[in-house]
């Protein structure tokens, strides 16, 4: 069912094409004569066969030229949607990668105080915000700090939305590359120039809601 409707649209314009041909005398050949019933004698003629597989072909090349255009459309819409897909991951490592950087002087700043407890707590570096609210969940001197709170959990936020966004980004990456290598797309995809599409960092600047904690309310 799924190849019906392309070879039923191929069949079509073929015929349309063949009667186009057998309105011009130059494509048809005679193949027998007979006389009609008043004496006249009438020629029995049928379109040379060059010209009836010219018909198929033309009706081939048409017909993967309109089944083309909606998958082209398609490609061209999600090949639009990369760039900025692409933009938003790196407005989120930015974003990340800062509060991860707050988050570690938040706990150099523990460590330069004597207390044993604080001290505790800064002795790890963190690399993601599941360490860091780990520690700050764990000392009562870090999780009664409001800014510090808001800091974590504007750091998991981030991390999860930076999940969500790289995966859509594979999953359109993937689905571009994979349509210009699919048929008929792939007969003419170096004509169309289309070429796979590669992940390419790019400076932007981030977009979140939240306004970032200051060093200052961290008090660092």
């Amino acid at each position: 069912m799924k190849y019906l409707k392309p070879f039923l649209l191929w069949i079509g314009i073929g015929f349309v094409i063949a009667c186009l041909f057998a309105m011009n005398p130059k494509c048809n050949e005679t193949i027998g004569t007979y006389v009609t019933e008043d004496g006249e004698t009438v020629e029995e003629q049928q379109i040379k066969t060059p010209f009836l597989i010219a018909s198929l072909g033309i009706s081939f090349v048409v017909t993967t030229l309109i089944l083309m255009v909606p998958g082209y459309n398609k490609i061209q819409k999600t090949k639009a949607q990369l760039p900025s897909l692409e933009a938003n991951v790196k407005a989120l490592e930015e974003r990340r990668e800062h509060q991860i950087e707050q988050a570690n002087k938040v706990l150099d700043k523990y460590m330069a105080h004597e207390s044993g407890i604080q001290v505790a707590a800064a002795n790890a570096h963190v690399d993601n915000g599941s360490d860091f609210k780990a520690i700050v969940e764990k000392y009562p001197e870090l999780s009664s700090n409001n800014a510090v709170s808001s800091l974590m959990d504007q750091i998991v936020k981030v991390e999860g939305e930076l999940v969500h966004m790289k995966t859509l980004l594979n999953a359109r990456a993937s689905e571009y590359n994979g349509a210009i290598h699919s048929f008929p797309m792939s007969m003419f995809r170096k004509m169309l120039k289309l070429e796979d599409y590669e992940f390419q960092v790019t400076s932007v600047t981030s977009a979140l809601d939240e306004e970032p904690i200051s060093d200052e309310d961290l008090g660092i």
